[in-house]
């Protein structure tokens, strides 16, 4: 992974010195869903400043792909067809401020399109140097997802299958899900099904976005999931189906 990507990913957990709370800032909604087929061009995200010092954050957006263990791999250079205004901002104490996302690319591109929307936290000049303290900057990672024309639960359940096993441990399921199509699907817009010979268990779409979280799979490609549901005894390969719904909100923009 280039050394940017590798570096912003680890800022989540990097301590560059201070001892106060002043790292935290929040950002929502933390995954959008820009359909282009519904006229959708322009979404909105929100940084709010809950302590008591100025947060400095720098915004931009970078194409990404993810990898089958979920993995998110960037681009190095900044998306030109993502416009984000402003692209920086100082947010005061207890204020917000909201960032304009506009989509400038292909109208109707043919497949559809991931990006990391990536806030970064800079020191702001002010802040006094040295001493003891310890200061934390943080950097938050969304995702954008960029649907073309035709994006509806018909069209995606057509698409998507997956293979199952047992783990290892032989105490939970491990899930392989499969995109054929040129739609991005999200795993938790679906219930779905197991079974092995004569044993069955389903989840509902509630309960899988609570274990394993939106589940995005990208178009022609593949994510491994693992459910928290222990298979029958001497279960070999287990099948998956899936019942796609349009779920409306379910936290995504």
């Amino acid at each position: 992974m280039l050394s940017f990507c590798k570096s912003l990913i680890a800022a989540f957990f990097v301590l560059l010195a201070t001892t106060d709370p002043s790292w935290s800032y929040r950002v929502t909604p933390l995954t959008m869903n820009m359909d282009l087929g519904k006229g959708h061009t322009t979404k909105r995200m929100t940084v709010t400043n809950p302590d008591a010092v100025d947060k400095a954050v720098v915004v931009a957006a970078y194409l990404t792909t993810v990898t089958e263990d979920g993995k998110r791999e960037m681009a190095e250079v900044e998306a030109e067809n993502v416009l984000i205004f402003p692209p920086q901002a100082l947010v005061k104490p207890g204020a917000s401020q909201t960032f304009i996302i506009q989509w400038l690319g292909d109208p109707d591109p043919a497949i559809s399109e991931t990006y990391t929307v990536a806030f970064r936290q800079i020191p702001v000049s002010d802040e006094p140097a040295g001493g003891a303290a310890l200061r934390i900057m943080v950097n938050v990672l969304t995702t954008l997802s960029i649907q073309p024309h035709g994006a509806d639960a018909p069209t995606i359940q057509r698409t998507v299958s997956a293979t199952a096993r047992p783990t290892a441990a032989s105490d939970s399921i491990e899930m392989t899900v499969h995109n054929s199509g040129t739609h991005h699907a999200y795993v938790s817009d679906a219930d779905i099904t197991l079974a092995a010979g004569g044993w069955s268990e389903r989840m509902d779409a509630n309960d899988v976005l609570i274990e394993i979280g939106e589940g995005l799979v990208p178009p022609q490609s593949s994510r491994r999931f693992v459910l928290p549901i222990a298979p029958p005894a001497g279960a070999g390969s287990i099948s998956a189906s899936f019942a796609f719904a349009d779920r409306g909100f379910r936290g995504r923009q």
